[in-house]
């Protein structure tokens, strides 16, 4: 999409305008995904903090004078909505955060087995630093190309 159709969504967001609002989503909610994906290494957390990061933003729209730093402004209200998410439930947990299966296996050995795979490619992409873990993040379970 164009840089200058992106700032009229900005624009139009800014004024309250539903449909901006749901372009601006649709837009950047991946990215916005991913890099929370990238701070707390769990997919729900980082659906969570996402969320609460868009609402922030749309709330704060009219503090951002630049419209075409949207992307960049949004990111880091993201990224910081994730560590405080992150350590709040750590903090309530007092464990690692880990996902859990879907248990959509065939036999309850291939259940075992996925439930091994997945905790192995979240430990190892959990030991990335946090913008190798975003970049991984997007291009393979985002399927965003660069």
């Amino acid at each position: 999409m164009e840089q200058n159709t992106e700032q009229n969504w900005v624009q139009q967001a800014k004024q309250g305008e539903p449909e901006a609002i749901a372009e601006l989503f649709r837009l950047y909610w991946r990215a916005a995904r991913a890099a929370a994906y990238g701070v707390t290494g769990d997919f729900t957390l980082a659906e969570d903090a996402a969320s609460e990061a868009f609402y922030v933003a749309i709330e704060s729209l009219t503090d951002l004078k630049d419209t075409q730093r949207f992307g960049p402004w949004l990111r880091t209200i993201v990224i910081r909505t994730a560590r405080r998410l992150k350590a709040k439930t750590l903090k309530e947990n007092g464990a690692e955060l880990q996902t859990q299966p879907d248990g959509k296996s065939s036999t309850p050995g291939a259940g075992l087995e996925q439930q091994e795979l997945v905790a192995l490619i979240h430990e190892a992409v959990g030991h990335l630093s946090e913008n190798l873990r975003e970049a991984v993040v997007l291009f393979y379970f985002e399927g965003l190309q660069p």
